[in-house]
Order: C-alpha cells, then structure tokens, then sequence
C-alpha cells in the first residue's frame, strides 16, 4: 500500500512540474513579446531567487492578451492556473487537506 502511495505522489509531482514549466515557457513567451528578452531574464532571476512567482502570472495574461489576441476578461481566465504556482505551500496544504478529508469519507 505504501508503495502505491509513493508511485502516486511521484505521478502527481511530475505533473505538477510538468504544468509549471508550461506556464513558465507561456510566461516567458509573453513577457518576450511585449517588453523583450532582457525582462525575461530579470524576472527569471528575480523569480527564482526571492521564490515570487508574479512572473508566471504576468507573462501568462500578457502572452493570451497580446500573442493570442483575446479579451482582457478571458486573459485573465487563462492566467488564473498560474495562481497554483504563485503559492506553493498553498497548494500544498490545499492538497493535504483534500486527502485527509478523503481519509475521513
């Protein structure tokens, strides 16, 4: 039973990472495209050193609004998953807290 657990949370972890790095390429793309590579690597660096990740949720409506061409509205929908890795711990506990409640059912 452990074992499976384990192999569960390695699955949800590698997507979870996964999913991050889509959102930071989608990120790093928009940001590209509205106020050029410099910024980019700036807030990259800023990003991983200070661990606030407004990059990815910046660049993701930047990248729908201005590369994609939709609404202001809907942008702002399809920044909304980068919110999940603005707050790791968040989520974390977020998580714990879905499967002991999973536990108690």
């Amino acid at each position: 039973m452990i074992l499976v657990r384990e192999c569960l949370g390695l699955a949800l972890a590698s997507i979870y990472l996964a999913c991050g790095l889509m959102v930071m390429a989608v990120a790093a793309a928009g940001i590209d495209n509205v106020l050029g590579w410099q910024h980019v690597a700036g807030l990259l660096v800023l990003s991983l050193t200070f661990r606030i990740n407004i990059f990815a949720l910046i660049g993701s409506f930047l990248f729908a609004h201005f590369t994609l061409g939709i609404s202001s509205l809907e942008s702002l929908v399809f920044a909304l998953p980068a919110l999940a890795f603005m707050f790791p711990l968040l989520m974390r506990d977020l998580l714990r807290l879905m499967i002991e409640q999973r536990r108690l059912l």
